[in-house]
């Protein structure tokens, strides 16, 4: 998502990464996390290592493996109503290449009707549906009854 290699993670305070634009989100998230045990942030701004920006929620948990605190941080692009409405049906090239390529099963809803507006590849892959099966259908019937659901995979198209 990011362009970096692992190693240019590995021994590094999270405040020292050079992609996140505001050390003082980084710092004040591991006093908290360091505290609390869980942390959720939208909307934080980094930059790629190509320069791009991109906005992410950042979600962190602590975690004891054996008598050691161990800390997962999970970094999720940002799919706020604004982003969808902007970049759904004008996209930034390097936007949609993020939305294409994540490893989260995202779908996009219009903010006023519900329905689906579009589908990353990867829950496509994971459900092994067509994009076609998604659009156009509100995700609160997508399993409600028989006549709305996707059809079952096992099922004559």
């Amino acid at each position: 998502m990011l362009g970096y290699p692992l190693e240019y993670f590995i021994g590094i305070h999270l405040w020292e990464l050079g992609f996140i634009k505001d050390k003082s989100i980084a710092q004040r998230a591991f006093t908290e996390l360091k505290t609390n045990g869980y942390i959720r942030y939208e909307d934080i701004p980094l930059e790629t290592k190509d320069g791009q920006s991109i906005s992410v929620e950042f979600i962190s948990n602590v975690y004891l493996a054996g008598d050691k605190k161990i800390i997962q941080c999970n970094i999720r692009i940002s799919l706020t109503k604004k982003w969808s409405r902007m970049h759904c049906r004008h996209p930034k090239p390097g936007y949609r290449r993020l939305f294409e390529s994540a490893q989260d099963a995202i779908l996009i809803l219009d903010g006023e009707t519900g329905e689906i507006i579009d589908a990353n590849k990867f829950i496509i892959d994971m459900l092994g549906y067509p994009l076609e099966d998604f659009v156009g259908r509100h995700l609160w019937n997508s399993g409600s009854s028989r006549t709305n659901q996707l059809p079952s995979r096992h099922s004559p198209s």
